[in-house]
Formats: structure tokens, sequence, C-alpha cells
């Protein structure tokens, strides 16, 4: 294989089977390490990079900043219009629904009690 190219899902299982167990010595570690941290291949300079933003599960709009910190568009966009930290009693509501839709005037704050009351039962819509 010339050094380099991509390995096929059947060489990289014989290579995985052949290492399997394999203990590498603190001196070729620190080596690994080394060479890991001059490739960077954090942030932008992951060929998989979107810009920092992604679909969570719940499929509202989220964004990376630093080191495994995270914050929901929604969220972040009613913070810079109140000027402050929401509270972990404040949820910010899409009033028409969608999830994507993070325009200021689609977005409401309301308590967790309030919030329940329009999605609980007979609520209305069943998003979150």
């Amino acid at each position: 294989m010339k050094k380099g190219s991509k390995m096929t899902p059947e060489q990289r299982k014989r290579v995985s089977e052949a290492h399997k167990g394999y203990k590498f010595p603190e001196s070729q570690k620190q080596k690994m390490s080394e060479s890991m941290k001059a490739l960077d291949r954090s942030g932008a300079n992951n060929p998989n990079w979107q810009g920092g933003y992604y679909l969570t599960s719940s499929g509202y709009l989220a964004f990376s900043y630093g080191k495994n910190r995270h914050q929901l568009v929604h969220r972040y966009v009613m913070e810079q219009k109140i000027g402050r930290r929401l509270t972990s009693k404040e949820v910010v509501h899409h009033k028409n629904g969608d999830k994507l839709d993070n325009h200021i005037e689609n977005l409401q704050i309301l308590t967790r009690y309030e919030h329940g009351k329009l999605h609980g039962p007979g609520g209305g819509t069943s998003s979150p």
C-alpha cells in the first residue's frame, strides 16, 4: 500500500485484527500524540467541518464554539436580544412551530409552566 493512500475496509479490518491486544510503549505513544497534534484536524481544519452548525436530535439548530461547547441558536438569538443569559426556568418558544425559524419575531420567552400548557395535552402543537 502506498504511503498516504486510503485503506479499503478489508485492509482496515486486517490491520485492526493484527493489532488487537497490542500495547504501545510509552515512547511510541508520546510520538503518536505529538504527530496527531501537528495534524490539528479540529474545527475548520477538519474536512467534515460545516461551519459549526448542526441539527440536534430533537430538530433544533445549534452551533459549536470552543472545545465541547454548544448552544441552541434560538436561545442565543433571544439572549442577544434581551442582553442577558436566560435562566433555567425560561424557555424560548417558536411561535409558528418551525424549530428552524430563529428570527426574533418568531421567538417568545415563556416559563416552563406556560410552555407546558401550550404543548401539553389539548394545548396545541405537540412539538416541545
